[in-house]
């Protein structure tokens, strides 16, 4: 796996309308030449990884684009040493855990209910898209 540039659509298989259903921890790590992840498209209505809990991805410095942008159980997103990566947090209705260190960016679409997250670690982070502001944090 050393070699991989992009995982696309081939992960999620021909019958994309329930792939992985029971994957709960998910752990990228030391994949120095990972370029992209084409998440399926919110039009396509596919929910993957409708169990997933915990995501891991480290030590992928070449690694941008999108993660998947719909994880509705997802309680821990761990991103560490993802140089060209903007971390996006949208539609993360369950996450209590975050941790970002070593990123290019951090972007947040949609609100983050501050009441879930028991946990938030943010370090070498170049760039924020408005995330700190009071108004992303509600109540």
């Amino acid at each position: 796996m050393k070699g991989l540039k992009c995982i696309g659509s081939e992960l999620y298989g021909e019958d994309r309308s329930k792939p992985f259903q029971s994957l709960e921890i998910l752990r990228f790590e030391d994949l120095q030449e990972w370029e992209h992840w084409d998440p399926i498209k919110e039009k396509e209505h596919v929910e993957t990884f409708p169990c997933l809990r915990k995501l891991f991805i480290v030590k992928c410095p070449k690694l941008s684009g999108q993660l998947p942008n719909h994880l509705p159980s997802l309680e821990k997103l761990v991103i560490k040493n993802c140089e060209q990566l903007v971390v996006s947090c949208s539609s993360i209705p369950k996450l209590c855990e975050l941790e970002i260190d070593g990123c290019r960016g951090m972007a947040c679409n949609s609100r983050i209910r501050s009441l879930s997250l028991n946990s938030v670690t943010l370090s070498n982070i170049l760039e924020f898209d408005d995330w700190l502001r009071q108004e992303n944090f509600q109540n």
